[in-house]
C-alpha cells in the first residue's frame, strides 16, 4: 500500500468522524435547545346563538270551491289590489279548458325554440325541465310539482320527428288551437280578484290566523301554545301576503339575547328549510321565563324564500372577530413602566418573538380575543399571515441567533 492510498483512508475517516459529530452535535442541540415555529394565519371567530321559531306574517286566506277553481298566480308573485288570481269554472268538466291550455303553452314554448334554435335546443330545454322537476321534489313544492310534470312530458317524452316541414305545421296548429281554448276560457269562467294587494302563495299550513300583534310581548311558552293547533278551513285557494314585511319570533337564551337593542341590525344564518344569510332588525324582546325569551326580528326581504315556511331554526351571529391566530404558548407577558397621561405607569404587555433572518425578534402583540389554544392577534407590520412564529425555544431573548 503506498502513502497516497493510507492519506485517502485517513482523510476518509476524519471526514465520517466530522460528519457524525456534525449530526451528532444537532441531534443533542435540538433535544437540549429545541425551536419550534408555526406560521402566522388570518383568522375569524364567530361566537354564535341557536334560535328556533316561527315566521309571522300578515296574511288572508282566499277561499271558494275548489272544485271548480283554477289559480293563474305565480307562487309569490306580486299583486295589485284587484288582480286576478283564480279562475272559477261554470262546472268541473269546464276546467279541462284550463288544463289543456297549460299543456299547449308548453308545447307552443317547446315547438318555437326547436324552431329557432333545433334538436340542440330541444336537449336543453329537455335537460332543464328535469332539473327544475328535479328541484321541486327536493324543495317539496307540491303546488308546483304538477305543473312541472306536465313540461317534462311534453319537453321529455315528446315523438316529434324534427323536420322544419314538421315543427312549423305542429307550431301553427298549436297556436291556433291555443288561440282557441282562450277565447273559450272567457265564457266559460269568471275572474277572482283580490280585495288587497300583496304576495300570493297557493298554499296554506293553517297558521295565517296568527297575527303580528298576537305576538307582542309573548312569552316562551305562550307562543309555543299559539303555533299548536292549524286552522285551515277545506275551501281554502290559497293565501295573500298583505305586509311585505315579515317577522320572526325567536326563542332565545336570556344571555344570549341579553345584548339585542330594539332597532338593532342583527345577521342570521338560517338553515334547515331555508339555507339563507340575511339581515334583520330587533323589534322587541318579551320578559324572561325559565331562561328564555322571546325576541321579534323584523324584515322587508327574502319574502319569496319565507313564504311557504312557517317553523325555523337559525344561528344568530353574536360576535366576530378577525386577526392573526397565534398559539397561547407563544404569548408572553411582562409589566413595563410607560408614560400615560403625564404619569409613569406599570403595565402588562404582551408579546410573542418572531423569526427575523436567523435571529429572535421580540414583538409586541394586541391580543383581541382568547380562545382556549389559541388567541386572536392584532395585524400589524411586523405580524402578518406568514410571519414565522416562534412557540417553544430555551434561552430565548430578543437578538438571539437561532438558525
Amino acid at each position: 500500500m503506498n502513502k497516497s492510498d493510507t492519506l485517502i483512508k485517513i482523510v476518509s475517516v476524519l471526514a465520517l468522524i466530522a460528519i457524525v459529530c456534525y449530526i451528532g452535535y444537532y441531534i443533542y442541540d435540538a433535544r437540549v435547545n429545541p425551536l419550534r415555529t408555526v406560521a402566522a394565519m388570518e383568522y375569524t371567530v364567530t361566537e354564535t346563538a341557536e334560535t328556533r321559531g316561527y315566521a309571522v306574517r300578515s296574511e288572508e286566506l282566499l277561499t271558494g270551491d275548489r272544485s271548480r277553481v283554477t289559480v293563474v298566480a305565480g307562487e309569490g308573485e306580486k299583486l295589485a289590489m284587484g288582480s286576478v288570481y283564480a279562475l272559477r269554472f261554470d262546472s268541473a268538466e269546464s276546467m279541462g279548458v284550463m288544463d289543456r291550455i297549460k299543456a299547449l303553452n308548453a308545447r307552443v314554448d317547446w315547438l318555437r325554440n326547436v324552431v329557432d334554435g333545433g334538436e340542440g335546443a330541444a336537449d336543453r330545454m329537455a335537460r332543464e325541465s328535469v332539473a327544475a322537476l328535479s328541484h321541486g321534489v327536493d324543495a317539496g313544492d307540491m303546488a308546483a310539482i304538477t305543473d312541472l310534470t306536465d313540461d317534462v312530458r311534453v319537453k321529455v317524452f315528446q315523438s316529434e320527428s324534427f323536420t322544419d316541414e314538421n315543427l312549423e305545421a305542429g307550431l301553427a296548429s298549436a297556436q291556433a288551437e291555443l288561440s282557441a281554448l282562450e277565447a273559450e276560457k272567457d265564457s266559460v269562467s269568471d275572474k277572482l280578484r283580490i280585495e288587497h294587494p300583496g304576495v300570493f302563495s297557493g298554499t296554506s299550513d293553517g297558521f295565517e290566523f296568527v297575527k303580528p300583534e298576537q305576538i307582542k310581548g309573548i312569552t316562551p311558552q305562550n307562543l309555543e301554545n299559539l303555533f299548536k293547533k292549524a286552522e285551515t278551513p277545506e275551501d281554502v285557494i290559497g293565501k295573500v301576503v298583505t305586509d311585505i314585511r315579515w317577522r320572526y319570533a325567536a326563542v332565545m337564551d336570556e344571555d344570549d339575547a341579553m345584548g339585542l337593542k330594539p332597532g338593532s341590525t342583527v345577521t342570521f344564518q338560517f338553515n334547515k328549510n331555508l339555507n339563507e344569510t340575511m339581515n334583520m332588525t330587533v323589534e322587541e324582546k318579551s320578559n324572561p321565563s325559565l331562561g328564555k325569551c322571546v325576541v321579534t326580528f323584523i324584515s322587508d326581504r327574502n319574502m319569496r324564500d319565507i313564504l311557504r315556511l312557517r317553523e325555523l331554526t337559525a344561528d344568530l351571529l353574536l360576535s366576530e372577530t378577525s386577526g392573526i391566530r397565534i398559539p397561547s404558548e407563544a404569548v408572553h407577558e411582562e409589566e413595563r413602566e410607560i408614560e400615560k397621561d403625564g404619569k409613569t405607569v406599570k403595565e402588562t404587555v404582551k408579546y410573542i418573538y418572531i423569526i427575523s433572518g436567523v435571529q429572535a425578534e421580540k414583538t409586541d402583540v394586541t391580543v383581541l380575543g382568547e380562545y382556549g389554544d389559541f388567541c386572536l392577534a392584532e395585524r400589524s407590520p411586523k405580524l402578518r399571515s406568514g410571519t414565522e412564529i416562534i412557540t417553544e425555544a430555551n434561552d430565548l431573548y430578543d437578538g438571539k441567533v437561532v438558525r
